[in-house]
Parts: C-alpha cells; sequence; structure tokens
C-alpha cells in the first residue's frame, strides 16, 4: 500500500521564531525550554485630553504613536507594544460618538498591551482620548454703547438696539452655529433683572432721563458662557416747540387785564404741552 505524502512548507521566519522560543537561554545545556512568560508592564497607558479646536486626527494619531505612554519589559525578549484597535477605527469611533448636543467633543477607549517575540502578551491597559471644550465663545465685536434723543419712537430703539445684542458679533472655537441666548439689565442703577429677547422694555413717558445697563450672555452648546455689557441712554436736550403764533405785544388797559390764555406747544419727549 503506498502511502500519501504531502509536502508542508514553513517559512524560514517562522522556523526561526520557533526555534528562538524553544532554545533554552542557557546554551551551554542540552535541554528545549519554551518561553511562556509575557511581557510585564511598567506604565500604564495615560489618558489624553484635547481642546476640540485641536488637530483631532493628528493628536489621535501621534498618541497612538507613542502606545499611549505604556512600558513594559520581559525576561527573554525585546518587546512590541499593540492596540487593540487601530487608530483609523478609533477616529471612526470617535466620530460615531461624538455628542451631538456639546459641539464636537466625544471619546474612545483603547486597549496597549506588549508582546515579546514569542508572541506572549501582556495584560491591556487601557486609556481614553478625550475632545473636550471648556473655552467660551470669543466676541469678535463688543456690544456699543447707544444714547438717542428723547422722542416718541425711544421705545422701539430701544429694543431694536437689544435684539441686534448692541452690535456685537461673536464666534466659538468648536460650535459653528451659535447666537446670544439671553441678557440682563439694570436701569437707572436699580437691581439688575433677567430679560428675554421675546418680551419687550418700556420707558415710562415721564422718564427725561433714562439709562438701562445691559449684558449680552452667549452660551456655546457645552455651557461655556461668555458676556459684555453696554449702556442705552435716553437724553431730552430739545426745547418744546410752540404750536401757534404768539403776538409779541399786547395792549390792555390797567382795569380790564384779561386772564392768561393756555399756550399749547409740542415736544419731541412729552407729546402736546398746555
Amino acid at each position: 500500500m503506498s502511502k500519501l505524502i504531502q509536502k508542508i512548507e514553513i517559512p524560514i521566519s517562522l522556523l526561526s521564531l520557533l526555534f528562538v522560543c524553544l532554545l533554552s537561554p542557557d546554551t551551554s545545556y542540552a535541554t528545549v525550554q519554551s518561553d511562556t512568560i509575557p511581557p510585564v508592564i511598567t506604565q500604564a497607558s495615560i489618558d489624553q485630553v484635547v481642546s476640540c479646536d485641536t488637530g483631532i486626527e493628528e493628536a489621535l494619531q501621534n498618541w497612538f504613536d507613542r502606545s499611549a505612554g505604556i512600558q513594559a519589559e520581559d525576561e527573554s525578549s525585546d518587546v512590541t507594544l499593540q492596540s487593540t484597535i487601530s487608530a483609523t477605527e478609533a477616529l471612526r469611533l470617535l466620530d460615531d460618538n461624538r455628542e451631538i448636543s456639546c459641539g464636537e467633543t466625544g471619546a474612545v477607549s483603547v486597549g496597549f498591551f506588549a508582546q515579546d517575540s514569542c508572541l506572549n502578551s501582556s495584560d491591556t491597559s487601557f486609556a481614553l482620548f478625550e475632545i473636550i471644550d471648556t473655552t467660551g465663545p470669543i466676541f469678535l465685536q463688543l456690544p456699543a454703547d447707544l444714547t438717542i434723543q428723547c422722542d416718541a419712537s425711544r421705545t422701539d430703539s430701544l429694543n431694536q438696539w437689544i435684539r441686534s445684542f448692541g452690535g456685537a458679533a461673536i464666534e466659538d472655537n468648536c460650535d459653528m452655529i451659535l447666537t446670544f441666548d439671553s441678557y440682563r439689565f439694570s436701569i437707572n442703577g436699580a437691581e439688575e433683572q433677567q430679560g428675554s429677547f421675546d418680551n419687550d422694555l418700556e420707558i415710562d413717558p415721564a422718564e427725561c432721563a433714562f439709562a438701562v445697563d445691559v449684558t449680552f450672555v452667549a452660551i456655546d452648546d457645552c455651557g461655556n458662557a461668555s458676556e459684555a455689557s453696554a449702556l442705552f441712554m435716553l437724553i431730552d436736550t430739545i426745547a418744546p416747540v410752540f404750536l401757534e403764533t404768539l403776538v409779541d405785544t399786547v395792549r390792555v388797559n390797567c382795569d380790564n387785564i384779561p386772564s392768561a390764555r393756555s399756550v399749547n406747544v409740542s415736544d419731541d419727549c412729552n407729546g402736546t404741552l398746555a
């Protein structure tokens, strides 16, 4: 009966590895000894925290290149540092895990371990790569003070100034769409109150001098706030105007002096006066 003989080719590199892993460290003895002792971690992997306005892909790759700072040693050979997932896979998971409600923040956990030449692996040390946002919005243009003459449109002027945020402009390092969240105000130095862009402020018609200090507040998606203040002032420096022509001189008898008659005047701030 003939025997079937199958030829099996084993790569030289694998034979070399097998030889190294089975050869006794002490070559003076004719013994064969395998290496089953894994490397030992001497320095655990370290978390990496970066700001959301950092180059995320580059920062993540640098963290992987450093193997998150892990260090290990082995009794028999050098070690190779490995990770449970690749940098590309970590970036994909990071994009999937971004917090939609909080700017561009997010985190991914990656395991790092050491492997010796006999493919013995150490324990896995996990570390976190985290993107955070701790910076408030930045004012590109501060709100500007506004002083106007008192007239019938004074209330409209005040609320239009508030709704335009006093001309302020802002941006954020991570949020693409950003606006002012609220404002606080103090009228004529009184106690500060909370305002709403949905409700107009009113100016008392009897006010001849009026000042409101408004603090505009911008908050990004992660709750970081920035604020700036400006002053709206109402002044009245224009005198009333007579609505009729006045007679320069009136001659009367001393025993028949008429009563003073009313004269109508108009004022930009107070309206028609008598």
